[in-house]
């Protein structure tokens, strides 16, 4: 990867999106729509403390849970290896098929090169994984508990 793409990678979420999606699925490109990059434009926001509140609406298989949380993720603890992020499902399934896509993008050699936050050589089990920084990935079940001091991501 050459220092222009690596330098986008670390600054423009929507160029660090493209690349994680080219990861995780074989190549291919995560598309040009408009709506994909107001919504990497609000999360970047969102990222940096602009931007308090998020609410994303849009019909299923349009990318949310990939662009704000598998990336998200892995974007702010790229930044930031000891944020406090609490991602929330409504199920096992999904929370784990999340964790697998996250662990995949800090492991790859494009975040490794572009990034210093790594996964825990002893703590890199999908079901429970640790950034070098402490970042811990766990499993949480939105049952109306408050949750304090963390980035809350919630999936329907």
């Amino acid at each position: 990867m050459d220092s222009t793409a690596t330098q986008l990678i670390k600054t423009e979420y929507r160029a660090f999106a493209m690349k994680a999606f080219k990861t995780l699925n074989h190549g291919r490109s995560l598309g040009h729509d408009r709506y994909l990059e107001l919504l990497a434009d609000r999360l970047a926001s969102v990222a940096t403390g602009e931007l308090k509140r998020l609410v994303i609406s849009l019909p299923p298989r349009h990318a949310k849970t990939f662009m704000g949380s598998i990336c998200f993720v892995p974007w702010i603890l790229a930044h930031d290896p000891a944020a406090k992020i609490l991602l929330l499902s409504y199920g096992q399934d999904l929370a784990d098929k999340i964790a697998y896509a996250i662990r995949e993008i800090m492991r790859s050699s494009w975040y490794h090169q572009a990034f210093r936050t790594r996964i825990a050589a002893d703590r890199a089990k999908v079901s429970d994984f640790m950034t070098t920084a402490g970042w811990r990935r766990s499993v949480d079940f939105d049952r109306g508990r408050r949750h304090r001091n963390r980035r809350r991501l919630h999936h329907h």
